[in-house]
Parts: structure tokens; C-alpha cells; sequence
């Protein structure tokens, strides 16, 4: 076993106030109210299963009496299935947690983590967890395991440990995360596992899931008269613990939040304010570099790039996000000259909790960080990695990246992995094209071009071409004014956005009349900006021609000819992609709804046309894919066919004419959404391209004519 001076551990503080990890009122409230709860269901579950084994009983002494035997059997067999069905609802357990991406770790392998578990178990007052998993998202959990079991013996407890975050986090971070988790321990108590129990068995029962609905829901479908009575039967079952299962959700809600609270003062009690906010931050910060990383990785793979360490990668991410948010400090802690500063700087404002999740339990950021330094907790931050714990951790990094390619089906078994140094040069070469310069605001940023007819274009410069001097003052006019531009319509698009999710499916007058007015002022903001991509086109590509460089000028227009067909291949699978998916999530709603047959029917035949309509639609915007060849960009070959690189397999046979499989359905997914995703990547590529042509352009024709040169940005 491992001495404490075999380990680094961050000195827990010395002056937590008397009754800071204390239950609140609120959180036993809660508990009481759940356990009485509990005891209700019970008596509610006993008295069912009591009076559908009595029906039974009866149903048999009938038939041998001789009384109501026409109907003693149909009545007993009903009875033992409602019987069996609130059985079925006790012991059916849902699919346990997919494993392939953990990789349990044993105190042989890292020692000095394990002796840090135990050391801070020991504070905390809480048992070891019995096995400890390495999982590669940044994030980490502490759970038990549940069986029928757990409710005579104590439960196993388990840690997941995310790398994502293990990466991000300093040793008093880490503690601090670690603190909160084994904190959930100290609530996983016997009335945990009778709540948890109890609250399984109601979900089970009112959601259907099993075997007997299964079964009579799949003969309720096939308009089976046995099938429509025993589905009725679940119903009329399910109907007196509907209103207990909606009553467990609110009272479940609100002790798992108090649980956040309490877990929250446990880590600030022994890792300080400080840390425990500053783990809140570096979490976020985890997950947004984490996702980037995992994009950047698969770009590469596209090129049969594959990287040994994904972690390294997720590093380079938060530089390259920091500048692409134009924010050096994005996911760095403030910095504090003395613990006691933290009590003055706040992290979280009171905005973010705006975009907080109704739905999630867990509180705001904002409200989390008041929590905890209310009262405030001091104490001496360490600096050093959270990895210094682990031994080899290369070994692991590499593991987990190894898992990540192989669970997306990215690389075949025993694919060798490369040096992450090289894949980092080959996604920073991607980011260089498609970071732009600050001088155009983020005006391109998730933006597509809209000059118009290129053609009518062309047409009216060589109709009406505009002089050197015009060309000069409009050059230095173009983009004055877009920051304030390209602000409003980012909030129109997220204030446009924040009212559909909240109105959901079911929108009122007023909602559809707001929804109206932000769509028409997004149009009038976007006439601006067709307004300025038109400017933009005619300025560049007549300076391109006034240079006297014909590769230049063609070169600029054949970019934009490019530019736009690949940005129209983009678009067409985006829509399809939507549309697609919104049906399919449709028709699994009604699938789950007791909706009649031939609305059902009818919209099976919908589902099959928009199919078919997606991939028609793929079928030819390959075909015209295969008549573009690529012009020259950051990691590819000029004169590259476009369309073998929007999909590397063959297309999807046509649907049946009555129906498809969901294997066909799963490839048409993939399909559409890797020539959407590829081409979203080219358009934002070539936009790069086209951007810094022109301004290399629009620097030679000013120096050629003698104009003034504009302030470098």
C-alpha cells in the first residue's frame, strides 16, 4: 500500500466553516418526502399484485363450482397475465452501460492514484470504490451497481475517470472533482437503493418495456383484436401509477439537484473554493476542446491520417479555439495572486444560466459557483498536472485513442497509429485556410456566400466596367460597418433559435407571429450581406484583371465557379439530411403513440418517398461532383475528382417498394451525412482560399495603380 509520501496530495484546508457539508433542510426534506413516496408505491404495487392473484384464485374455484364457468376461465387468464405483467415490471432490468470504451486500471498499474483514492475516501468517510475505469470523454462518474440483491446487502460502487479531463485539470482540480464524486457515495445509501428500486419498477411498468408489451404491441400493430385487448389491459394497469411515476420524477429532480449542492461543498471543503469553480470551468473547456479534437481526427482519418494520441490533439484544440473566439484567457482560470482572491472573482455570470437545460438536474454554473463560496473556503491551489498520478500515462493515452478509431469504425483491427506531431501539422494546415482574418468580423464564420448569378456577373463587368478610382474607394468602403452587422444577425439567428426550441412542436399565435417577425428581420440582414458578397465578387475579380495577370484572374473565378458548386452539393445534402431525420423521428414518435393504423400506413408511405427523394438527390449531386475536379488546397492534389473524395463507397441500392430495412435506412444516414460533412469542410476550405487570393490581389492593384494602402489588420 502506497505511504501518503509516495503520492502528490493538495493539503486540504484548515478553515472550513462548522456546518459547511451539512445536509440542508431541503435536501432531508426531500429524502423524507421520496421514502414516503416509496412506501406508498409498495402499499399501491402489494395491493395489485394481491387483488390480480385473488381473481385468479377465484376464477378457479368458479369453474370447479360450477358458477359463472363461461366465464371463469377468460377472467382467470386475464388476471394471471396482469398478474405476470406486474412481475415482469419488478424484474426487468434495461440494457446495462456499454464497456468499450473503458479500460478498468488496477493499484498495480498506478499506484499513487489508487493511495490518492484512498487517501481522500479516508477524509470524506466513504468506502474505496471497488473497481476503478478510465473512459476517454471528459467527465467522471461514481455509481453502484443495482440488482434485486442491493436491497438485503450494499451495493459495489465504481469510478469512471474521464482522460478529457484528466487532461485539463491540475492536482487540486482534480481533487476537487474526485471529492464531489465520492461525495454521491455518502448519499447511495439503503434508501437510495429502495428509491432507485421502486422508481424502476414504476418507469418499467408505465413506459412498457417488457416482454408482454413488446409482444403485444408488435400484435396491436399488426391489427391483431388479442393483441389490442392486452395492450388496453397494460393501459389500464399503468393508468393509477402514471401519477406515481410523475410524482417520482419532481421529487427525484429535486434531491439529485440538492445532491449536486452537497457534493459541491464536500470538494470545496477539501480542495477549496477556488478549485472546485475553477473544475466547473475546466470541464466546459474539456468538452468543447474534446469535441474539436475528435472533428479534427476525423478529417484526418479522411486521409488516412491516424494519430497515436488523441489528448494531444485535444491540447492543440484550445489553441486553436482560443483563436478562433478571439479570447486568449478561453478555458484558463482566473489567476489569483492569494487563495482569498477567488472570493471577489466570479466565473459564471448570471447570463450563462440563461442556456442552462431545463431538464437537467444538475444546477447552473452561476448557482453552483454561489454555492460554494457561500461561505467561502481558502486554500492553496497546486499547479501540477492531475497526469503526475498516473504512471505511463503515454501507454494509456494511446490505449483510448486506439478504442476511439476502432468504436467509429475508423480503422481496422490492428491499424498501425502515427505520430500525433505529424497529424497536428496536417489539421493546423486545415485551420490556417479556414481561419480568417479578424478584419471581416466573423462575417464567414458558418456563413454561405451569396453573389448571385456569377454569370450576370460577368456579364456586367465586361458590360460596365468600373474604373480604377471606384474601384480604390469601394475596395476601402467594403467592409466598414460589419462588426455591428454580423452581431445583430448572430442574435436574430440565436434569438431565432432559443424561440423554436422553447415552443417545441406545439406553437401558439403569438409564438408563430414572433417566429414570423425575427424570420423577416433575418431576411432583411441577410439582403445585406447578398448585397455586400455581390460588392465583394465585382471589386475582386476586376482588380484581378487590372493586374494584368490572367492566371490570377482565372484563378479567382474558377475558385468562385468551385466555390459555389460544392457550397450547392453542401446545401442539397443538408436538406435531405434534415428532412430525413425530422421524418424518421416522426414516425418513431407515432411507433410509441396509439395512433390509428391507416395514419400510421399513410405516413409510412411519406417516410418512403422522402427516401427516396434523399437519395435521388445524393445520386446526383455525385454525378455532378464527378465532373469537378479539385483546385489547389492545403492537403490535396489538384485536379483531384471531387466526387471520390464526398464519398469513398458506393452508393446506396434504390429502396424497396414497399418498405426498407433499418440497415438500409442506418447506411442512407451515413451517406448523406459524410457528403454533407465533406462538403461543409471543402466550403469552408475554399472560402479560405478565395479570401486570401483576393486579398493578395487587392494588395497588387493598389500598389500597381498608386493607391493608398489600408491599415494591416
Amino acid at each position: 500500500m502506497p505511504r501518503a509520501s509516495d503520492y502528490p496530495y493538495p493539503p486540504t484546508p484548515d478553515d472550513v466553516p462548522d456546518g459547511y457539508t451539512d445536509f440542508s433542510p431541503e435536501y432531508r426534506s426531500r429524502q423524507t418526502w421520496l421514502l414516503v413516496w416509496v412506501y406508498a408505491v409498495f402499499l399501491l404495487y402489494v395491493a395489485m399484485l394481491e387483488a390480480s392473484l385473488m381473481a385468479v384464485l377465484l376464477s378457479v374455484l368458479s369453474v370447479f363450482s360450477g358458477f359463472w364457468c363461461c366465464l371463469g376461465i377468460p377472467i382467470g387468464l386475464i388476471s394471471l397475465g396482469v398478474f405476470v405483467y406486474l412481475l415482469t415490471g419488478f424484474f426487468y432490468r434495461k440494457d446495462t452501460e456499454k464497456r468499450d470504451l473503458l479500460i478498468e486500471i488496477s493499484e498495480r498499474e498506478h499506484p499513487k492514484l489508487f493511495g490518492f483514492i484512498r487517501e481522500l475516501c479516508g477524509e470524506i468517510g466513504v468506502n474505496v470504490p471497488y473497481k476503478v475505469s478510465i473512459l476517454p470523454e471528459p467527465n467522471a462518474r461514481a455509481f453502484e451497481s443495482g440488482s434485486l440483491m442491493n436491497l438485503f446487502r450494499p451495493p459495489e460502487r465504481e469510478l469512471y475517470i474521464g482522460i478529457g479531463l484528466i487532461n485539463v485539470l491540475n492536482l487540486s482540480e482534480f481533487k476537487a472533482v474526485l471529492s464531489h464524486e465520492f461525495a454521491h457515495f455518502a448519499h447511495l445509501g439503503g434508501a437510495h437503493s429502495y428509491t432507485r428500486r421502486a422508481g424502476e419498477v414504476v418507469a418499467n411498468l408505465v413506459d412498457g418495456q417488457g416482454a408482454i408489451d413488446r409482444v403485444a404491441d408488435r400484435w396491436r400493430k399488426r391489427g391483431s383484436f388479442f393483441g389490442k385487448v392486452v395492450y388496453a389491459l397494460g393501459w389500464v394497469v399503468r393508468s393509477p401509477l402514471l401519477l406515481m411515476a410523475r410524482l417520482y420524477g419532481k421529487l427525484s429532480f429535486g434531491l439529485a439537484r440538492e445532491r449536486e449542492f452537497h457534493a459541491d461543498r464536500v470538494a470545496a471543503s477539501l480542495a477549496g473554493s477556488n478549485a472546485a469553480t475553477h473544475a466547473l470551468l475546466r470541464g466546459r473547456y474539456g468538452d468543447e476542446t474534446m469535441t474539436a479534437a475528435v472533428e479534427d481526427l476525423l478529417r484526418a482519418a479522411d486521409h488516412k491520417l491516424y494519430s497515436s494520441d488523441l489528448y494531444y490533439h485535444q491540447h492543440a484544440a484550445g489553441d486553436i479555439l482560443r483563436k478562433r473566439k478571439r479570447d486568449p484567457e478561453f478555458g484558463r482560470p482566473p489567476k489569483l495572486a492569494h487563495p482569498l482572491d477567488g472570493r471577489k472573482v466570479q466565473v459564471f455570470d448570471e447570463e450563462s444560466a440563461e442556456d442552462h437545460p431545463p431538464h437537467d438536474y444538475h444546477p447552473s454554473d452561476h448557482e453552483r459557483e454561489e454555492h460554494i463560496k457561500s461561505p467561502f473556503v481558502a486554500a492553496d491551489d497546486d499547479e501540477r498536472s492531475a497526469w503526475m498520478l498516473f504512471d505511463d500515462p503515454a501507454e494509456l493515452r494511446e490505449r483510448m485513442t486506439y478504442k476511439f478509431y476502432r468504436s467509429n469504425d475508423v480503422i481496422r483491427k490492428g491499424t498501425p497509429l502515427g505520430d500525433p506531431r505529424a497529424v497536428q501539422r496536417f489539421i493546423d494546415g486545415e485551420h490556417h485556410e479556414t481561419t480568417y482574418d479578424a478584419k471581416y468580423e466573423g462575417a464567414y464564420d458558418g456563413r454561405l456566400l451569396t453573389p448571385g448569378d456569377l454569370n450576370e456577373l460577368d456579364k456586367l463587368i465586361a458590360k460596365e466596367p468600373w474604373e480604377d478610382a471606384r474601384l480604390a474607394t469601394v475596395f476601402e468602403n467594403l467592409f466598414h460597418g460589419l462588426k455591428d452587422r454580423v452581431e445583430d444577425r448572430q442574435d436574430l439567428v440565436k434569438e431565432l433559435a432559443a424561440v423554436r426550441k422553447e415552443a417545441g412542436g406545439a406553437m401558439s399565435k403569438k409564438t408563430k407571429k414572433i417566429i414570423r417577425d425575427l424570420e423577416k428581420d433575418l431576411e432583411e440582414a441577410d439582403d445585406w450581406f447578398r448585397t455586400l458578397d455581390r460588392r465583394v465578387y465585382l471589386v475582386y475579380v476586376q482588380m484581378s484583371y487590372r493586374i494584368s495577370d490572367n492566371v490570377v484572374y482565372e484563378e479567382l473565378v474558377n475558385r468562385y465557379r468551385f466555390h459555389m458548386a460544392v457550397q450547392g452539393i453542401y446545401k442539397t445534402a443538408r436538406f435531405h439530411f434534415d428532412e430525413a431525420e425530422f421524418h424518421i423521428l416522426t414516425y418513431n414518435a407515432l411507433e410509441e403513440m396509439n395512433v390509428p393504423p391507416e395514419v400510421r400506413e399513410g405516413f409510412v408511405t411519406e417516410v418512403l418517398a422522402v427516401f427516396r427523394a434523399a437519395r435521388k438527390a445524393l445520386k446526383e449531386v455525385l454525378r455532378e461532383a464527378r465532373e469537378i475536379n479539385m483546385p489547389a488546397m492545403k492537403n490535396f492534389e489538384e485536379g483531384e475528382r471531387l466526387a471520390d473524395f464526398l464519398l469513398d463507397q458506393d452508393l446506396i441500392r434504390e429502396p424497396g417498394e414497399y418498405g426498407v430495412s433499418g440497415k438500409w435506412v442506418n447506411k442512407l444516414f451515413r451517406q448523406i451525412s459524410q457528403v454533407r460533412d465533406k462538403a461543409s469542410r471543402l466550403h469552408f476550405k475554399s472560402l479560405g482560399q478565395i479570401l486570401t487570393l483576393q486579398e493578395r490581389v487587392a494588395e497588387r492593384f493598389l500598389v500597381l495603380k498608386g493607391f493608398k494602402q489600408p491599415p494591416v489588420v
